[in-house]
């Protein structure tokens, strides 16, 4: 299979692989997997990140349901087909962190973790 770099379908894809080099000699074939995650999938895995947040006292549960729910309903909309309204759970769950971090609930490290993978889903999703 010939893709381009960041082409691959969502789902599980095995890549084989062989180097040439200008001699001619080709190097035995190697195969790995690589898996791309739906946005769905993204945003389960960052609920899993803000309940490990909750679990280690760094956020109070009702905190942790705040954004939780923001999640939960971006997950809704992009089942709905409804991009522009995930676009829109993901951006103010962007400003819940913020405001968190401003309140110094979570640090900057823990909340810009939580940010760079609410950004990854959005422009997964072409926010």
């Amino acid at each position: 299979m010939t893709r381009a770099p960041g082409s691959f379908p969502f789902g599980v894809t095995t890549v084989t692989v062989t180097a040439n080099d200008g001699r001619g000699n080709s190097s035995p074939q190697c195969s790995f997997t690589v898996t791309v995650r739906t946005p769905q999938q993204q945003t389960t895995l960052l609920k899993t990140q803000v309940q490990a947040l909750v679990t280690a006292g760094a956020l109070a549960p009702n905190q942790g349901a705040g954004l939780t729910d923001k999640l939960n309903e971006t997950i809704t909309k992009l089942n709905q087909g409804q991009k522009g309204a995930a676009c829109n759970q993901l951006s103010s769950f962007i400003a819940q962190v913020n405001a968190l971090i401003g309140g110094n609930a979570l640090t900057s490290a823990q909340g810009q973790a939580l940010i760079s993978a609410a950004n990854n889903v959005k422009a997964n999703i072409g926010c």
